[in-house]
């Protein structure tokens, strides 16, 4: 019986959670921030600038990288040397199915604005992997730092493992 009571739907009820981040590098430093530890959410881990997209900014990701970077950096894009699409991670979690959008930035400012999410610190590449951050986050950094900003965009699809399969579209 098709649609029946008894068919079972792989991701019924699956939610999607999407995200926009930012990797703004100031020559050989990346800017982090050491999340507050008294976040419900990942107290106390490094991460980048970024955050969720907004109902009406489902269709331009990179205005919600712009948002993001001035809320919790006070950074405009006119600070910015250049940005670019660079990834698409894409990873089951729990009961959502995360997408975030990566974009990479440069930029010869140094000041930033406090934020209210944690405490930001222009890491050096040599330290990024060193710190601890989310498998999403540290896989991505990782790869950018091997591969570096090349062209296009490469799409990462996460196992449940953490393990990741890379891909250039």
């Amino acid at each position: 019986m098709r649609g029946g009571r008894n068919t079972k739907r792989r991701g019924a009820g699956t939610m999607l959670r999407n995200m926009a981040t930012v990797f703004l590098f100031n020559e050989d430093k990346l800017l982090m921030l050491k999340r507050s530890a008294d976040k419900a959410f990942n107290p106390g881990v490094w991460s980048v600038i970024g955050g969720h997209i907004e109902s009406h900014e489902w269709k331009n990701p990179l205005a919600t990288a712009l948002r993001e970077l001035s809320e919790e950096t006070g950074f405009s894009e006119s600070d910015l040397i250049e940005i670019n699409l660079r990834y698409i991670l894409i990873r089951e979690a729990g009961d959502e199915i995360r997408i975030q959008y990566v974009f990479v930035a440069k930029t010869d400012r140094h000041d930033f604005r406090d934020s209210n999410e944690g405490e930001l610190h222009w890491v050096p590449k040599k330290e990024i992997l060193s710190k601890s951050m989310t498998i999403t986050i540290y896989n991505s950094l990782k790869h950018y730092l091997e591969h570096g900003n090349g062209d296009g965009v490469t799409v990462g699809v996460f196992d449940k493992d953490g393990s990741v399969v890379w891909s250039k579209i």
